[in-house]
This record gives C-alpha cells, structure tokens and sequence, in this order.
C-alpha cells in the first residue's frame, strides 16, 4: 500500500471519531476542532512511512489528537491573553494615545491633508486610517468591525502613523 491509500484508509475508518475527539478536547469550538484535525492529519502524513497497522494505530492518532489539542489550547490561551492586555493598554494608555493621535487629527486645520495621506494607503489599511484618525474609532472597536485582532491592528495603525509622520514632516 503506498501512503496516499493509507491516509485516506485512515481518514474513512477514523476521521469522524478524531473529529468528535478534537471537538470535545476544544471545548466545542468547531473552527478550532477543524484546525487540530487539520494539525493531526498533518503528522500522520509526515510520518506516514513509519506508520505500522495494528490494534495500536487507533491508540497513536488519538495520542497524536491529544498533542495536537494541547498545543491549539495554548496558542488560543496565549493569543487571548495577548490581546486582552492589548486592550487594557489600549484602555490605560487612552490619554497616551490620543494626544498622540493629536499630531494627525487636523494638523493643517481641515480634514484634506488626513485624506490626502489615507490615499497612499493600500485599500485594507486605508480603511485603518480612516476608521481611526476620520471617524475617530478606538482600536477596539476597529478590530471588531474588521474582525482583525486588536494588536494587528495597533501594529498596522503604528506603522501607518511612522510614514504618515515622514510625509507630513516632508511639506
């Protein structure tokens, strides 16, 4: 049998069972479930060659699920715990921030110069600008109405304000 057969003899027998696993061991989350599966099957095929049939097969893809599923807890927890102290950053630092967002809210007293710069942007993060220095949105609440998590987002938004600052500083 060569590795393609296996996979797919593997996928039949036990996907539905590796994919209830995953989504028990993600407490329900479907998108997540789906990746750890994605991550699971990953590993299988890597090691496809080594893979020896027996009763013990079952035993090693639910051993390889459940280190699958670990990882995919840690990286969400880490991930949450990132953005949630983004957020109270975001919230701290609020007077910090806007004064700083001061040097780009009508710095020539009309709002042509900010549309001027929010046209030098790519689509995606011209639409960053304008929510931020146009409609005066917070990060918060630009990440979710982008679905873009916040610290891409304050990252993005930082960058945009570096060049913004060079071409302002420039006229």
């Amino acid at each position: 049998m060569d590795d393609r057969t296996v996979i797919e003899y593997l996928v039949r027998k036990y996907g539905a069972e590796l994919y209830r696993y995953c989504l028990y061991g993600v407490g329900g989350d479907r998108k997540m479930a789906e990746d750890v599966l994605g991550e699971v099957w990953l590993v299988v095929v890597r090691k496809a060659a080594k893979l020896r049939f027996g009763k013990d097969i079952k035993t090693y893809l639910l051993r390889v699920a459940d280190n699958c599923i670990k990882r995919a807890k840690k990286a969400d927890a880490e991930k949450r715990c990132h953005e949630r102290s983004l957020e109270e950053w975001a919230e701290r630092s609020g007077d910090k921030l806007a004064e700083y967002d001061e040097y780009f809210s009508d710095p020539r007293g009309d709002d042509e110069l900010l549309e001027a710069l929010a046209t030098r942007f790519s689509e995606e993060d011209r639409s960053l600008f304008v929510m931020r220095f146009i409609e005066k949105k917070t990060y918060a609440e630009i990440s979710e109405k982008t679905g873009t998590p916040i610290s891409t987002v304050a990252f993005r938004i930082s960058k945009m304000k570096e060049y913004a600052k060079t071409i302002i500083n420039k006229l």
